[in-house]
């Protein structure tokens, strides 16, 4: 079965960036997470979507 989500370290992996980066930006309006009670999962689809607006907008 295809996992739907990432931890923040397989999304800080794969962004290249720290784990506490992507907590900070869980933090944030807009990030895609999941908090499932202190426990955060980040949706694979929903993290495309935001790196490509991401891109795009600092593009602009």
């Amino acid at each position: 079965m295809e996992k739907l989500t990432y931890t923040t370290q397989e999304a800080a992996d794969l962004i290249g960036i720290s784990k506490p980066k992507v907590l900070e930006l869980c933090h944030s309006d807009g990030f895609p997470c999941i908090w499932i009670g202190r426990k955060v999962v980040i949706p694979k689809i929903e993290l495309k979507e935001w790196l490509s607006r991401e891109s795009t907008r600092r593009d602009e």
